[in-house]
């Protein structure tokens, strides 16, 4: 059985704050917010700035546009404001994210989980701080 990392997010744009459980997609740089989230919350626009991300394991892949939003947590944690891609989420990856209990319009990207490692064990993200490698 395949099993997937979520953590509890909550965003903030101009015009709203959310709170999800969103799939962590370790594979991803960016994080990925559906579209209609994106109005309803109010996220700002880099116009022509369009990125592809492949979503392995789940699908597809997909193309959006940077966009940034005004503040992120992870877990509870503050990782500030950030950018993501805005797409219009297919209804087959809302239909597998639901499949899997998370949210179906948010997706987290490995860049906006500083501080946190993958604990396999349980199967969910653990907050270590920041790591230093010596080599």
């Amino acid at each position: 059985m395949e099993h997937f990392i979520g953590a509890k997010a909550r965003i903030k744009g101009a015009l709203k704050e959310v709170q999800r459980t969103a799939l962590v997609d370790t594979g991803a740089f960016f994080s990925l917010l559906d579209e209609e989230l994106a109005d309803e919350i109010g996220v700002k626009y880099f116009r022509g700035e369009k990125r592809k991300i492949t979503i392995r394991g789940l699908c597809c892949e997909v193309e959006g546009e940077l966009a940034g939003v005004e503040e992120l947590y992870i877990e509870g944690r503050l990782i500030g404001s950030t950018s993501m891609v805005v797409l219009k989420f297919p209804s087959y990856l809302k239909e597998a994210l639901r499949g899997y209990r998370f949210a179906e319009d948010l997706i987290i990207g490995i860049r906006d989980i500083p501080g946190f490692v993958l604990d396999v064990e349980r199967i969910k993200l653990k907050y270590v701080r920041y790591m230093a490698v010596k080599s």
